[in-house]
């Protein structure tokens, strides 16, 4: 049997105390900040909870948000990165949203989906943006009014995750949108509520963060949420109001957040690594030159660009930075302390030896499984994928106990 191991991401099993996982970082050294301010600050001022997406290589375009009288917003504008210039949106959104969720579908439209309307009322609504006249058209509601929610588009879908809806109730239901059909279906429910977290998209898997420390993953072929085999680490801290974006179709970089309210905002970067389920976090001179929250980012010709958001009030300013050179922090692993107190060696040990024997049954059960689908002359793909995950699996457990064992 030919085990293709670079076929998909390894999604690794974390601890069952759902601990927070190791998180590597950086050398410190004396250096000013990475991240280099613009001199353009968003033309229509300081701004919090608005979003953004990229519409072009060189083009990002931010709608609605609170702005510094905590009024709502229906206005846009588009940020060039390359002339280094603003435009305003000639028409303004159909209704001023706080918390709305925004994606590009290509270089036609733009899709903005449910927020906060008056007071706490969540939305429903759907906008599309045309990309070439610049004007809206109402497009079939969400059944579930929600805002501060994740959304991800994949293979044609908007799929919308959990929120704020109008009664105050945190949710965890999913739903998600057809692009060629107009319609909406269900999907299932996440395993916990959430708000003000965030989607990203690694092929045909759709990776939950923020608004808690576990990482869920949900398949939008099979429509599952999966448990076996995949799962991620646990992010090493609650954050709120992240941004995040994602690199080389391997990294899931979350950018500041609200981490908790005797913890100030967060101006650092986590970077989890979707290959080796890894979280690393960059040194302070990685750090953002401004902490903020409720902010927006993008990756415009290889900068991640970071605009508005809320710090002792709403932020106008920009900075970006390489996405390289911050990738290149989060490779200095090997020569990396632990950055959190994590449960003991032998604490350690014991866990990473319970769970080898949980992975070797599973193998067992999945190489059966080719065996019999062979013998019947069926597809065997899927379970030697299993296979395959599970023997990387093993491979990262016998790693870490070589590891601690080493360095005893």
């Amino acid at each position: 049997m030919n085990v293709n191991k670079n076929k998909e991401p390894v999604w690794m099993r974390p601890l069952k105390n759902k601990k927070p996982a190791k998180v590597f970082a950086a050398p410190e050294k004396e250096s000013p900040s990475a991240w280099k301010s613009n001199k353009r600050s968003m033309p229509m001022g300081a701004r919090s909870r608005q979003d953004s997406c990229k519409i072009s290589e060189h083009e990002m375009l931010i709608l609605g948000g609170w702005d510094t009288n905590d009024k709502r917003c229906s206005d846009g504008a588009v940020y060039n990165i390359k002339t280094k210039k603003w435009w305003t949106l000639p028409y303004p959104m159909p209704a001023a949203l706080v918390a709305c969720n925004v994606v590009a579908t290509g270089d036609r439209h733009v899709f903005v989906v449910g927020g906060r309307k008056n007071g706490h009322k969540a939305s429903s609504a759907v906008y599309r943006l045309s990309l070439k006249s610049w004007k809206w058209t109402t497009m079939e509601p969400m059944d579930t009014a929600r805002y501060g929610c994740a959304i991800a588009l994949v293979k044609g879908y908007i799929h919308v995750f959990g929120g704020e809806g109008s009664n105050g109730r945190i949710l965890k239901s999913a739903e998600r949108y057809s692009i060629t059909d107009g319609t909406w279906e269900y999907l299932p429910h996440m395993e916990e509520e959430r708000k003000y977290h965030r989607a990203a998209v690694f092929g045909t898997n759709i990776v939950i963060t923020g608004g808690a420390c576990s990482v869920l993953v949900f398949d939008v072929v099979d429509k599952i949420w999966k448990t076996e085999a995949y799962d991620l680490y646990d992010m090493p801290g609650k954050r709120n109001g992240a941004a995040v974006v994602t690199l080389k179709d391997r990294y899931l970089v979350v950018i500041g957040g609200y981490r908790s309210e005797d913890a100030p905002d967060a101006s650092s970067c986590l970077i989890l690594d979707v290959s080796s389920n890894y979280w690393y976090k960059t040194p302070a001179y990685m750090n953002m030159s401004t902490p903020r929250r409720f902010h927006s980012a993008t990756v415009l010709d290889g900068k991640i660009v970071v605009a508005g958001g809320y710090c002792k009030g709403c932020l106008s300013s920009m900075e970006y930075i390489d996405a390289d050179t911050l990738l290149k922090q989060a490779k200095a692993n090997e020569q990396a302390q632990d950055e959190f107190d994590c449960v003991d060696d032998e604490e350690n040990v014991l866990k990473l030896k319970k769970l080898r024997k949980e992975l070797i049954e599973e193998l067992r059960h999945h190489m059966e499984m080719v065996r019999v689908r062979k013998e019947t002359r069926k597809d065997t793909s899927r379970e030697e994928h299993y296979v395959s995950v599970i023997l990387n699996k093993l491979e990262d457990v016998d790693r870490k106990l070589y590891k601690i064992v080493v360095n005893k």
